[in-house]
């Protein structure tokens, strides 16, 4: 004992060092501003890569080939095609595809899913929530991801014969999410440390 308190400064000694060691360690203000910021800017940046990725994986809508109409429509889509080639007007365009089960969805030129995709950072919750923006189509970005039975559209039920339809999920924030995971923890390394 006689030995540490030398080696402490004295007997006063060892109340410096702990005085010193809640200086240096313990002051939990300034390690939590520090955290708090380094929290809010390399949740930020996560946010922004996902939100990236996310828009990244919407590729643009592909027009429905003839093999892939129902028959209704394909009866249809001819007749409007004979009928244009008569009367000398422009040949009217195909319907648009759906992706397929399992693919991100394809988004149409003007789609609100693809555009009203944001990040966002909660001083609440110290959290960045990332995802597509509350729209008037509520249910479809969570039957996207999740799969979902859906109602079809006035068009779609004249062509089926069907109200509803199943939808399988065509993921696209969980796939983002997973390519980022590696950019996460590479971000978070050390990075207390540097910001302190």
């Amino acid at each position: 004992m006689g030995r540490l308190t030398e080696a402490l400064g004295g007997r006063g000694g060892g109340l410096d060092v702990r005085m010193r060691i809640k200086v240096l360690f313990m002051d939990t203000a300034c390690v939590k501003a520090a955290v708090d910021k380094v929290r809010r800017r390399n949740l930020s940046r996560i946010g922004y890569w996902i939100m990236k990725s996310a828009r990244w994986s919407l590729l643009p809508a592909r027009r429905k080939t003839l093999g892939q109409m129902y028959p209704k429509e394909r009866r249809q889509y001819e007749s409007a095609v004979r009928s244009a080639r008569m009367h000398g007007r422009r040949k009217p365009k195909r319907p648009w595809a759906s992706s397929r089960p399992g693919h991100p969805p394809r988004v149409r030129p003007r789609s609100l899913l693809k555009r009203r995709l944001y990040f966002s950072w909660d001083p609440a919750t110290a959290s960045v929530v990332i995802g597509p923006e509350k729209f008037r189509a509520a249910g479809v970005p969570h039957a996207l991801e999740h799969g979902s039975t859906m109602p079809t559209s006035r068009r779609i039920e004249k062509l089926t014969g069907l109200s509803s339809y199943n939808m399988e999920p065509r993921r696209f924030m969980g796939p983002a999410l997973k390519r980022a995971r590696p950019k996460m923890a590479k971000k978070w390394r050390d990075s207390v440390r540097g910001g302190l």
